[in-house]
């Protein structure tokens, strides 16, 4: 077997990718950011971009890779990983609630779409990291059910 591969689906964990609203970034441009970042590929499996479009990431059976390795609880290999553009105040030094309506109503639709697909928990990524110092600067539960 692929380990690659999630052999199942316990959690979607929210994120940022932690870029300036400014940066009108898509799927594409965040692969080539994390690239850069190290990774083979996009870290997450949605990107929801500021006008509300979602996007692919990586394929959704593929293990996630933007949290922490020796998770307990929440892995990138049991969960999905959904990542808002934007979260990065303008000057790059805090994180910053910057999301627009249309990405909130997409959030709400996409993790809809994929509770009644896998019957999981929805968390926040500060939740997933046991941290609050993470990507995201909202608590989750206030947008989705």
């Amino acid at each position: 077997m692929n380990n690659n591969n999630r052999t199942r689906t316990d959690f979607i964990v929210i994120h940022s990718t932690k870029t300036k609203a400014s940066e009108n970034f898509n799927a594409k441009d965040i692969t080539l950011k994390n690239r850069k970042e190290g990774f083979f590929h996009n870290a997450f499996h949605f990107i929801i971009l500021r006008d509300g479009k979602i996007e692919e990431g990586r394929p959704e059976e593929m293990s996630g890779a933007i949290l922490p390795i020796n998770q307990p609880l929440i892995t990138n290999q049991n969960s999905i990983a959904i990542g808002l553009v934007g979260g990065l105040s303008e000057d790059g030094k805090s994180l910053d609630v910057n999301f627009t309506f249309h990405q909130y109503v997409s959030l709400r639709e996409l993790v809809k779409k994929l509770k009644k697909k896998y019957n999981i928990e929805v968390v926040g990524c500060r939740k997933a990291i046991n941290s609050n110092k993470s990507c995201m600067s909202f608590d989750v539960h206030s947008i989705v059910d």
